[in-house]
């Protein structure tokens, strides 16, 4: 009976984890942003078709390998995302066909922004 029990929350659990991981809703899809390495308490600011999503300091957490995770949702086409770290700005255009996640990583000695595009949330 504990084997059952077990197992029925497993599937209940994969479940729930699934329908986290990318939904389209009202033709809107997630849209992930993960700033990932080398924050350092930097200023930074988010936006997507210059609607500001995020700002606010951030520090990355070198156990986790991420400073912040970021959620929201967008309509299906083609997207620009504009990420600012201490006054230093990287734009990129995105189109959005299917849920999309986004790491964000900053090297400080270069003050240079990138941004990679994954289909599926990150894991850490």
């Amino acid at each position: 009976m504990q084997k059952f029990c077990l197992l029925v929350l497993l599937l209940i659990g994969l479940t729930a984890l699934q329908s986290c991981r990318c939904s389209k809703e009202n033709n809107a899809y997630t849209v992930g942003i993960d700033l990932q390495s080398d924050f350092k308490n930097d200023v930074v600011s988010v936006e997507i078709d210059g609607q500001r999503i995020f700002q606010n300091r951030a520090t990355t957490n070198e156990v986790a390998g991420m400073a912040e995770s970021i959620r929201t949702r967008c309509t299906e086409g083609i997207h620009t995302i504009r990420i600012t770290v201490n006054g230093i700005t990287k734009a990129d255009q995105f189109n959005l066909t299917k849920c999309q996640f986004l790491g964000i990583n900053y090297f400080s000695a270069m003050q240079q922004i990138s941004i990679s595009y994954y289909n599926q949330p990150f894991s850490y």
